[in-house]
């Protein structure tokens, strides 16, 4: 039975198993936070949500260095195998000043401090446990990935469903980040089988490579840096600018859109091995089909959030739904957006994986001007809009840099007379 989890299955039913396994994980991160926003103070809640932004850009960051770059390897199974488990060593070392870094603001801040403390700790294998979700969609093993974040699912929902009932006391969000990090932690026993595995097949890659120049890893990692991270980090700056209660809104509001990043994960982990093996104009049906379904999905998504009835957001989010309401159309304007970019990124892959580094620099500029002239014109809503304006803009640029390159490329191939 053990051996199954780290069979090749065919492409198909990975891709299919890497949507549900998105889906599991995205479960996972939506029932932790509606628990938290249900059982903690609407001030408690902010608290959490800091570090669990916090977290998200973090691995946000690990799946930029090491797993975008890893599901672009080429090769036998031994070699991606070795490949694998570099990557996962790679993680756990990285992990090392990430979190001397939040020791050193949990010190710093004191309204944060034990949910930081708590992340710091189970840091390290919560990137060893990303990293494998890539290294099992390229070893098209997706099935391990589906029983570590199902195992995880599992943990979460009896460890929160016990605290409702009181059994660790009053809920606090140090209490809550514990409960999940804890959850996270059971969810690796299937990793601890998959690891040395994999290494039997005999290769061995140094993780070091990813500190040399030419590592892709460095480039989108600067991607995600100038786009999400700098994004979802003005949302922290927006908890000093306008009280925690406001970073709570709007996590609570992506919460909501949750559905939205199973598939847009899944486009990021998934997708190239399966559309590069098209020829060019049938890749660009599929691209053009994609990005349209994506965004048909996030403004269906949007309008069923809109005609949402108080009671049932309340029931969601408990007192953060009051303020949550009316972050609903930008946040959902945003997902639009941030679909259509998220396929044109993949594309752009496909052709020249250094062809989106300077559109995604310059959209982190364009972020943080109008986060805070929005901010300055109507507090949190305003930045919110301004956050949404920007991510049209970065989605037309990568528009045009897509269909400026698939021209360039057609008349590449095309013979001389």
């Amino acid at each position: 039975m053990l051996d199954h989890l780290v069979r090749p299955i065919s492409r198909r039913r990975s891709a299919v198993l890497g949507i549900v396994d998105q889906g599991l994980s995205s479960v996972s991160n939506f029932f932790i936070v509606i628990a938290a926003a249900r059982l903690l103070s609407a001030e408690e809640f902010g608290a959490f949500s800091v570090v669990f932004i916090t977290y998200s850009i973090i691995i946000g960051g690990y799946q930029a260095f090491i797993g975008q770059e890893l599901v672009l390897a080429n090769g036998d199974r031994r070699y991606l195998a070795a490949r694998a488990v570099a990557a996962c060593r790679a993680a756990l070392a990285l992990s090392i000043p990430v979190v001397v870094v939040l020791v050193v603001w949990a010190i710093l801040v004191e309204e944060v401090r034990g949910p930081l403390v708590v992340l710091a700790i189970i840091l390290g294998p919560l990137a060893v446990h990303e990293t494998a979700r890539f290294g099992a969609a390229l070893l098209d093993s997706t099935q391990l990935a589906v029983a570590i974040d199902a195992v995880w699912v599992g943990a979460v929902a009896v460890l929160i469903a016990l605290c409702a009932l009181g059994v660790f006391g009053v809920p606090n969000a140090t209490m809550v980040t514990l409960l999940w990090g804890i959850a996270g932690l059971v969810s690796l026993v299937p990793l601890a089988f998959f690891v040395p595995r994999i290494r039997l097949l005999g290769n061995h890659i140094e993780f070091r490579r990813v500190f040399e120049r030419r590592y892709l890893g460095h480039r989108f990692f600067g991607e995600f840096f100038a786009v999400r991270a700098t994004s979802q980090g003005l949302t922290i700056v927006l908890g000093g600018l306008a009280g925690l209660t406001a970073t709570g809104a709007l996590r609570g509001v992506s919460t909501l859109f949750g559905p939205l990043n199973v598939l847009l994960n899944a486009v990021v982990a998934f997708t190239i091995p399966i559309l590069r093996r098209f020829e060019p104009r049938v890749r660009d049906r599929w691209t053009f089909a994609l990005a349209g379904a994506l965004a048909l999905v996030s403004a269906t998504l949007m309008v069923v959030l809109l005609v949402l009835p108080d009671e049932a957001g309340r029931l969601l989010l408990g007192d953060t739904w009051a303020g949550a309401r009316t972050l609903l159309v930008p946040i959902g304007v945003q997902a639009i957006a941030l679909s259509i970019s998220t396929v044109c990124v993949i594309a752009l892959r496909m052709i020249d994986p250094k062809a989106t580094l300077w559109i995604r620099l310059a959209g982190a500029v364009i972020v943080i001007i109008l986060f805070f002239v929005g901010f300055g014109i109507d507090g949190v809503v305003g930045a919110i809009w301004g956050l949404c304006v920007a991510a049209i803009i970065q989605a037309v640029l990568l528009a045009i840099q897509y269909a400026r390159l698939r021209v360039s490329e057609e008349l590449t191939v095309q013979p001389s007379d």
